[in-house]
C-alpha cells in the first residue's frame, strides 16, 4: 500500500483502495490440506522440504483450471501466511 500511496499521493483514499483490491491475489479456486502421515511425532515440523506431487487423481482438481507453468500455485500455512516453493 506504502508504494501505491507514493505512486498516487494525489489520488483519493477510495481510489488507492481500489488499486490495491484490484492488484489483489484472487481466491483460490481449489484448496486441499497436505499432511505428513508417516511423521510419528508431536512437535511442528518446521523449515522442512515437502514434495507435493499434484496430479488429477486428487479429488476435485483439474489441469485446465490451472495457469500455463503453475503460475497461479501456491502454498500457504495454517495461517494463510504463504510459503516458499519451487517447481520442478
Amino acid at each position: 500500500m506504502k508504494t501505491h500511496s507514493a505512486l498516487f499521493s494525489r489520488a483519493s483514499a477510495a481510489a488507492v483502495a481500489a488499486l490495491a483490491a484490484a492488484h489483489a491475489p484472487a481466491a483460490p479456486t481449489f484448496v486441499s490440506t497436505v499432511s505428513a502421515p508417516g511423521y510419528a511425532g508431536t512437535e511442528t515440523l518446521e523449515a522442512v522440504p515437502v514434495l507435493v506431487r499434484v496430479s488429477e487423481a486428487i479429488s476435485g482438481f483439474r489441469y485446465a483450471d490451472c495457469a500455463e507453468g503453475g503460475a497461479d500455485l501456491s502454498f500457504a500455512d495454517a495461517a494463510g501466511r504463504a510459503l516458499p516453493f519451487e517447481i520442478d
